[in-house]
């Protein structure tokens, strides 16, 4: 997400999330190369949509860990909703249940996210036809962003 200098007007994570949505902003980079689309966002809830598609898999089913990246992603962008748009979230503990494997021929995927309580989440990666094929729940972890007055260009951290 776009970090933003201490002087400038305090975005919250909510409004900045429905211009992602609404392709004002780019998507985050776990969410870009993800293929995650911004469907639904509201506060303490998203869902996104995911194209399961050879690319992910070694073979006809998409990896669990795949799933995870994107329940997590989901999860982390409820939380993100609740709070300022210069915060990150990150999460401290992670469980699934995968109980249905997808093919990397199923079709598009819904993943549902929501803030249930405090630093508690969930997910729900559901098929077309509404069957569960992963559920997540996550610890999550707020952490405020640290600015400085200096402009930082994209790879700047990079050059040494």
């Amino acid at each position: 997400m776009l970090r933003r200098k201490a002087q400038a007007t305090a975005l919250s994570g909510h409004d900045e999330l429905v211009s992602v949505r609404d392709g004002h902003l780019a998507r985050p980079p776990s969410a870009a190369l993800l293929d995650l689309s911004f469907d639904e966002v509201a506060p303490g809830r998203v869902v996104l949509g995911f194209g399961p598609t050879r690319r992910f898999a070694d073979g006809d089913i998409i990896p669990a860990g795949v799933l995870a990246g994107v329940a997590e992603c989901a999860m982390r962008t409820a939380v993100r909703t609740t709070v300022l748009a210069s915060t990150d979230v990150s999460v401290s503990s992670l469980s699934i249940d995968h109980p249905h494997p997808v093919p990397v021929d199923s079709g598009r995927l819904h993943c549902e996210g929501e803030l249930v309580d405090g630093q508690l989440a969930r997910a729900t990666i559901t098929d077309d036809a509404g069957r569960i094929v992963l559920r997540a729940e996550a610890t999550c972890r707020v952490v405020p962003a640290r600015f400085d007055d200096s402009v930082r260009e994209p790879g700047a951290h990079e050059a040494a």
